[in-house]
């Protein structure tokens, strides 16, 4: 599979349709503002130029020919004054435009970034916990803003274009054969450039590339920092780092040094340009000197609009890359987009896993015909060595995963039948790290969920053992947790997640090892909450630390993905060699 540097872009067209026609009526408002501006800006630089020839001749008056409608006299303060109209008119319509701009600029950065969060929200777990640390951060910030200047670039080359066609417009009326040479000019030198433009838009393919890989690893390395410094790494992490700015160092001076010199290669053809008609101009001896001055006024605007034409479809071509990324991603949540759509789940009093299997690569069995059932009430264990496949099983369970054989049942019927969303309803899960944001202790309980009252958060302290602890603290529930719950101890970091589990009052609840890493205290809270919650709901707790499972119903032992035992543990303890080795190894027996 060839990686976004080295496959072939797409046309550019085919990128800007979809952003064209979703905003076609708005560009066309400013289309219109942008023709009528040019019509303005056309007609004061050629009043200008007619007046300025008149005072230096001492003329008193202007005679204009109107073609079929004749000729008409107007004096000199008469023409300063329709020019100075003309002129309130272009900066009202500047103004206007201006608006328009910013806000169709700002609303489109929200679309994108919104749209892409969806659609991420949307997607199934097995993409979304394939994406690297920071990589969804560098899309939702840096290559949304740039996809979203691209439709302020159409924008741009929307105006420059009407404005030049404004120009020309008044310039033919002025004069026919130079406004010709003009437009003439321009499209020349806009096709000259063209394969100038092609390596820009290869070139920031790769610079865009260079900058994702630089972005997820100075995320990584960030989240790494403790390990970094524990490690005496930093030489390597700085090395490393250093190579990939390097790297990102290097792209961006190729494609910001070809992007440099296309303004100056047009700039410099198109004074060459307005030399030539010049000389043109002054061999031919024109007796009309004020004319002559208008269509060179005119001449040097338009030649400036497609100055800004060319560096409009320049900058285009730079960030088509992040618009293509960002539209691969997009089709690729979408396309892996949860159904979510069923039978609606009430309450639920029994778990079977009929022959369940599961494979992340063909032929490479992580479960292996997994078949049990847990009713309402138990407590079940979960332990294994490690890959044994618990998380794999815990994943399906919680339906973050779906078995390529094999059925998951709820009171006998298959799961897959049942509205996700009822099910999370239902089904809830506490994860080995707790995971806080910066917010109180009643938000992190409540968890976004704005129909849970204060009564329902304070009940799911009480049952997670965290009340008490809460009710000492001066601002009780409305106390930061700090980040990332950094003001909490790790007990209580992990009871306040048990209360978020508790909060909804599920019938199915999953933790992974809820008691690792806690200090004894903390421990004997969480074992008294669990023992507590056995009466209430159904519990899959996958035990590391086997003082837990002196608390569970029955435990299951998976093994290299199979089902080893399933059973009490006084039982188990008889039947199965690993639990009893288990046992051995921690001290228990």
């Amino acid at each position: 599979m060839k990686s976004p540097a080295e496959a072939r872009p797409q046309p550019l067209r085919t990128l800007l349709a979809p952003i064209i026609a979703e905003n076609r009526a708005r560009l066309t408002g400013l289309a219109f503002i942008a023709l009528v501006g040019g019509l303005t800006e056309a007609s004061v630089l050629v009043l200008v130029a007619r007046v300025g020839v008149a005072i230096t001749a001492n003329e008193a008056s202007i005679t204009f020919d109107l073609g079929p409608l004749g000729s008409v006299d107007a004096g000199i303060p008469t023409l300063l004054g329709i020019a100075g109209a003309l002129v309130a008119l272009k900066f009202g319509l500047q103004v206007l435009w201006a608006r328009m701009f910013a806000l169709l600029s700002a609303s489109e950065l929200a679309r994108v970034r919104k749209s892409l969060f969806r659609l991420f929200l949307e997607a199934s777990w097995a993409l979304q916990s394939q994406e690297r640390e920071g990589r969804l951060q560098e899309f939702m910030t840096t290559y949304a803003a740039n996809a979203a200047a691209v439709l302020g670039m159409i924008i741009q080359g929307v105006t420059a274009l009407c404005t030049l066609m404004a120009l020309m417009i008044v310039a033919i009326a002025v004069n026919a054969p130079a406004s010709i040479a003009v437009v003439a000019a321009i499209v020349f030198l806009l096709a000259a450039l063209k394969p100038f433009r092609s390596g820009v838009r290869r070139r920031s393919t790769v610079s865009a590339a260079a900058q994702l890989n630089f972005a997820t690893a100075l995320t990584e390395s960030t989240l790494m920092a403790q390990e970094i410094r524990i490690f005496n790494v930093e030489r390597m992490m700085r090395d490393r780092m250093e190579a990939s700015i390097d790297a990102h160092g290097r792209a961006y001076f190729r494609t910001r040094f070809l992007g440099g010199i296309l303004p100056s290669i047009y700039q410099s053809a198109a004074l060459a340009f307005i030399i030539i008609m010049l000389a043109v101009t002054y061999s031919v001896e024109p007796a009309d000197v004020g004319s002559i001055g208008a269509v060179l006024l005119l001449l040097v605007r338009s030649l400036s609009q497609g100055q800004l034409l060319q560096g409009v479809y320049q900058n285009l071509h730079e960030n088509a890359p992040y618009v293509e990324r960002l539209n691969a991603d997009a089709k690729a949540f979408g396309a892996a987009a949860v159904e979510r759509e069923g039978e609606a789940v009430g309450r639920i009093g029994a778990i079977a896993f009929d022959h369940v299997s599961f494979e992340y690569e063909p032929g490479v069995a992580v479960l292996r015909n997994v078949s049990f059932r847990a009713t309402r009430g138990e407590l079940i264990g979960i332990v294994g060595p490690s890959g044994s496949g618990k998380s794999t099983l815990v994943q399906i369970l919680l339906r973050l995963r779906q078995p390529q054989s094999g059925t998951v049942l709820a009171d006998d019927l298959p799961v897959d039948r049942l509205a996700l969303d009822d099910w999370y309803d239902r089904v809830t899960f506490v994860p080995q790290e707790p995971r806080l944001f910066s917010g109180t202790v009643a938000e992190n309980i409540r968890f976004l969920r704005p129909d849970i009252d204060d009564e329902a958060v304070e009940r799911a302290a009480r049952a997670a053992n965290l009340h008490e602890d809460v009710m000492g603290w001066p601002r009780g529930y409305d106390t930061p947790v700090g980040e990332r719950g950094g003001q909490l101890s790790g007990g209580q970091r992990q009871r306040l997640c048990i209360a978020r589990a508790l909060v909804g009052d599920p019938d199915v609840i999953v933790l992974d090892e809820p008691t690792s890493a806690l200090d004894s205290r903390s421990e004997a809270l969480v074992r008294e909450t669990l023992a507590n919650l056995r009466s209430r709901a159904m519990l899959f707790v996958i035990a590391h630390r086997l003082s837990t499972l002196d608390l569970c119903d029955r435990i299951m032992v998976l093994v290299n993905g199979e089902v080893q035992g399933f059973d009490r543990p006084a039982q188990l303890e008889l039947d199965s060699s690993f639990y009893r080795e288990a046992l051995r190894l921690s001290g228990i027996r």
